[in-house]
Formats: structure tokens, sequence, C-alpha cells
């Protein structure tokens, strides 16, 4: 419910009351509660911007298993912030963690640090696998650089139409390529 709030799907959108909604989720133990919480004064939605609440926060949702959290405590650590030192290193780890718990978007950030060796062995492999599992998750950025992947044979066998296949995914997810008919 506080996500649809968030969002205004079904619902007049009201961040303060979606908020308001993740917090009592996050007192109850609620792993997405905290990571929407988090994400709301990460980003000042419905709640006074700060950085160290979404810090807390996101830290509690990836204990609690949300790999979102996870993505999310990843992205503090990778910019570092005035309470938190840059650590990269930890970062990458925290991608991988969330997207073994399911969070679409660490496994694309995961596989983008693997392909690249962005503070990590280049590990074309497992880029792969990170993308594939960040596509079946839903994230149409990992679909597409999935999709490059194969078209290349980057990691995994090369091969034109299951390409074409993650490509088509891809633009189903919303990727705003130009490849997609988009404008």
């Amino acid at each position: 419910l506080g996500r649809a709030y968030a969002m205004g799907v079904g619902v007049t959108r009201d961040p303060a009351h979606a908020a308001r909604l993740a917090q009592s989720a996050c007192d109850a133990d609620d792993a997405m509660g905290c990571n929407d919480l988090g994400r709301a004064y990460a980003d000042g939605a419905g709640v006074a911007a700060d950085a160290t609440k979404a810090f807390t926060l996101f830290t509690r949702a990836c204990t609690l298993g949300d790999g979102d959290g996870c993505n999310g405590l990843a992205d503090i650590y990778w910019r570092g912030t005035k309470a938190v030192p840059k650590n990269r290193r930890r970062a990458v780890e925290l991608y991988a963690t969330g997207c073994a718990n399911g969070g679409a978007i660490a496994c694309y950030n995961h596989g983008r640090k693997l392909a690249r060796g962005d503070d990590v062995a280049k590990d074309e492999v497992k880029a792969a696998d990170a993308f594939a599992k960040g596509c079946e998750l839903g994230d149409g950025r990992a679909c597409a650089d999935l999709a490059e992947a194969l078209a290349d044979g980057r990691g995994v066998a090369k091969d034109e139409a299951k390409a074409q296949t993650y490509r088509a995914r891809a633009c189903q997810l919303g990727w705003g390529d130009k490849r997609c008919g988009k404008r």
C-alpha cells in the first residue's frame, strides 16, 4: 500500500503518507518497508532528505534480506557521503548480496561492475549470470546488457537469436534505447 501511495498507483500520490506506512512496516521488521523508507529519506520524498537515516534504513533492510535495500546501501558506499566514506569493494559485495536476495537492480549493478572490472576482478561469465538473473527479475537494462553479451560472445556463447530475444524483453520492460522504437 505504501508503494501505491509513493507512486500514485490506484490512489492519489501522497509521498508523506507512503513514508508513514513504510515507517510502520519497518517498525514491524518488514524489510521492504525499511527499504522504502530508506529510499524516501535518500530522495527526500514525503520526508526531509537525510542521508544518515537512509543509510541506517538500507542497512536494516539489507540485514532483513531485502535485495533492493542492499542495492541502496551499495549505492551509498559506491558514492560515499559526508557520513559514510566511499568503499567500493564493500559496494560490490553488497550488490552481489542484493542480487542473491532478489534485487533486480542490484543484479544489474553487480553485472556492470563485473563486466567492467570496477573495483572487482573482471569476470564476463559472472557478469552475464548477474545480467540473466536481473533480467529474470524484471530489470530491462540487465536484459539489454545480456543481449549485448550474447551478441558479442562475452561471458556466454555467441547467439544472435537469443540476443534478439533479450533485446525484445528489455524493450518490453521499458528499456529506453532507440532500438525499441521509442523516441
